[in-house]
């Protein structure tokens, strides 16, 4: 075919001269600086960037360069044929304007090709030093968005190449509209307001997709974008060559050819952008939803706005831009979800934002994400979306992505028939949920309610638990339960109704210690709980190796169990104040899981006297004391006797001090919600296990680091500058 002539007389234009293999030694020269780079941020770490994300479309200096190549390649192809006049006899000749279009933009193409060829170097090292093989899916994610990038800007050069004779002014035309488009689509969300026009230019987020290429996800919406650039650049090429043959009075015709090409093309991106699909070739396939995701969504029977109120933050273990890959998952899976992010400029919109959904100065500042339907909305902080652990040079990383499980839990909240109810047993001593002072829980049922629990104090439980009740918690209860209240407790349990308690040990913290409470005194609740699972100790928890001499109190960093409650919480410290030993004993049926425990060094103290008169200079005793690890806190799930099967579950926490509004410190409040946000909920969302997502791990020496920089930013330009003079030689023959 004529139009294969042309692009192959065109493509070994480009390999025979040596300018062209001068701009490939300069293209490979900063692409081999660019990789050296993210090689050397990446090395004695482990980051979250899958293989080479980075590097594809990860900084300015790439689509720089790329709009350059596109420029700088294609500013002769049909300007330089104008200018020496050698158009005319081309199209007198027996090929239509379209093949010679068509041919000179595919020789161009190949050669934008060649270029990227040697890079799969990269690849190679990375292949080499890195301890795991790296996944094909980003990588091959990565080389497809390069090359419908570069596709699309290439021929975006060509129809500026057709519509001048100088080559400069085709190069600076061309590059000038793809900066501006690249200046559209990443600079909408941060200065335009909500509105029609942002999701429009939101569209044309070239590095946004690019990203989601290095993800390894290939998306239909920015496949049609790139295509119907592509098809209206090089229509309008055509309409702009063949008008230098035509009769006088074809520039109607071929305008208006124009103008159908566009309209046939932005109704197929409309078309794609109401009906995305997505296809993702990572190797866990980490960026498709889970089948609990996609049921949930698929039942989804109101509108829920989602609003990421936070901001990326550019550091290494920034969940941000996961979240938001996330949320455009869901987006597109249900029409009814709508999600709209916080610009860089909204400020007082963040602020009221804030105000609307509880939020304190703090909570504000991390950021969260908040689900709302109606009148109803759920909040989830910054802390729920990952799970961050430090590497082995101490730097921050994230070790799993928990955000589908959190998302998941709201959304299901929501859909609900009725907020959760949560009631609060009184008359024992225990805590008060609405009590500002410094031993109320004010500060947890401002958190309960911003996540739209309603709450209830029970004054009594003469005729039983009500129904109504999702979570009963006994918030520390210090006087015993009546025999009757307690078999009330046991009979709701028995029913499938969930129940949260917390118990302490009542040491008084200015030494005088009282004989009564030596042993610990019964709450009258210690048979029953033994009967579902947990066992309660007449011993105290302690951990020297984090305990504070001042406040009888210990923290946990590691120490948690691979549970929906606990599973984001390694790396996160608690605090636990005059802690209750406790353990998990299931029964038949029961599945008992001791959620929190201490470190090797802890044990549980049973000499009670010697905790008030010795306080920090407390000595493990191996004749009477409980070796450590020991749990203080267990959950327990077990069939539940009511006709529907909804599993009974109890969770048990050893402090009532967790809750107390001036113990209200690190990750104290978010435990706490979590196990009730696990009571409450009867979709076994815990299914879900987190996503790990890929770790790059490279350990380069010096050595190695300096050969990596002469192979990739000196021995690879240098080779194409070697072919380059052996072209200029041969020729000059």
């Amino acid at each position: 075919m004529k139009l294969f002539a042309v692009a192959r007389r065109d493509l070994a234009a480009y390999l025979h001269s040596p300018a062209a293999f001068l701009v490939a030694a300069l293209f490979l020269a900063v692409q081999g600086w660019s990789f050296w780079l993210f090689v050397s941020l990446a090395n004695g770490r482990a980051t979250q960037w899958t293989a080479l994300r980075l590097f594809f479309g990860g900084s300015l200096l790439y689509w720089l360069f790329v709009f350059f190549l596109a420029a700088v390649i294609t500013m002769r192809t049909i300007a330089e044929e104008r200018r020496t006049g050698t158009i005319e006899p081309l199209l007198t000749a027996p090929i239509a304007p379209a093949s010679v279009v068509l041919g000179k933009y595919l020789g161009a193409l190949g050669f934008y090709a060649a270029l990227w060829l040697p890079t799969v170097t990269y690849v190679v090292i990375l292949a080499r030093y890195s301890p795991g093989a790296p996944d094909p899916g980003p990588i091959l994610g990565g080389y497809f968005g390069t090359m419908l990038c570069g596709a699309s800007a290439l021929a975006v050069g060509v129809c500026a190449s057709s519509l001048t004779q100088h080559q400069l002014a085709a190069a600076a035309l061309a590059f000038l509209a793809l900066l501006g488009l690249l200046l559209a689509g990443a600079a909408a969300p941060a200065v335009l307001p909500e509105g029609a026009l942002r999701p429009l230019l939101g569209h044309l987020d070239l590095p946004r997709q690019m990203d989601e290429f290095g993800r390894g996800v290939i998306d239909l919406r920015p496949l049609a974008l790139h295509l119907g650039l592509t098809v209206c650049a090089l229509w309008w090429a055509t309409c702009a060559v063949a008008a230098l043959a035509a009769a006088p009075g074809s520039g109607v015709r071929h305008a208006c050819e124009i103008v159908l090409v566009v309209a046939i093309a932005a109704a197929l991106n409309l078309a794609a952008a109401r009906h995305p699909r997505r296809v993702d070739l990572t190797r866990g396939r980490v960026n498709t939803l889970a089948p609990r995701s996609e049921a949930i969504l698929a039942r989804l029977d109101r509108p829920v706005d989602v609003t990421l109120l936070m901001l990326p933050s550019g550091g290494p273990a920034d969940p941000y831009e996961d979240v938001r890959s996330l949320l455009a998952l869901y987006q597109a899976r249900s029409p009814r979800l709508r999600v709209s992010l916080l610009g860089e400029g909204e400020r007082d919109r963040a602020r009221a934002l804030g105000t609307r959904f509880r939020l304190d100065a703090g909570e504000l500042a991390d950021g969260a994400v908040v689900f709302e339907s109606g009148a109803r909305f759920r909040v989830v902080p910054r802390s729920q979306l990952a799970r961050i652990e430090q590497d082995d040079a101490g730097a921050p990383r994230i070790a799993a992505f928990t955000a589908e499980q959190a998302f998941d839990a709201a959304l299901l909240a929501l859909t609900l028939a009725r907020p959760s109810e949560i009631c609060f047993t009184r008359g024992h001593g225990e805590l008060a949920i609405d009590s500002l002072a410094e031993d109320g829980m004010s500060d947890l049922g401002d958190a309960l309610r911003r996540d739209d629990a309603t709450l209830r104090t029970l004054a009594t439980l003469d005729h039983g638990v009500p129904p109504s009740c999702d979570v009963t918690v006994l918030a520390g209860p210090e006087r015993a339960f009546a025999a009757s209240e307690a078999a009330s407790l046991e009979a709701a349990l028995t029913r499938g109704q969930r129940l949260l308690v917390l118990v302490g040990a009542p040491i008084d913290p200015d030494g005088s210690m009282d004989p009564a409470l030596t042993p610990l005194r019964r709450l009258g609740i210690e048979d029953f709980l033994l009967r579902h699972g947990v066992k309660v100790h007449d011993a105290v928890a302690f951990d020297p190796s984090l305990m504070s001499r001042r406040e009888l109190a210990w923290a946990v960093d590691e120490g948690y169990a691979d549970h929906p409650i606990t599973r984001t919480f390694p790396g996160r410290r608690t605090v636990w104040s005059q802690a209750r030993v406790l353990a998990a004993a299931p029964g038949p049926g029961q599945k008992a899981v001791e959620l929190v425990r201490t470190g090797d060094d802890g044990w549980g103290e049973t000499d009670l006297a010697s905790v008030v008169r010795d306080r920090g200079r407390l000595a493990f005793d191996a004749g009477r004391d409980q070796r450590g690890p020991v749990a203080v806190a267990v959950a327990v799930e077990q069939a539940a006797s009511r006709g529907d099967g909804r599993p009974a579950r109890l969770v048990v926490l050893g402090s009532r001090d967790l809750a107390r509004n001036d113990h209200d410190v690190s990750y104290n409040r978010d435990l706490l919600t979590a196990a009730v946000g696990w009571l409450a909920n009867d979709d076994a969302v815990a299914t879900l296990g987190p996503q790990t997502p890929e770790q790059l791990r490279l350990r380069l020496d010096d050595g190695q680091l300096a050969r990596i920089f002469l192979v990739c930013v000196v021995g690879l330009p240098l080779c194409a500058l070697l072919v380059g003079a052996g072209v200029w030689w041969r020729r000059r023959r």
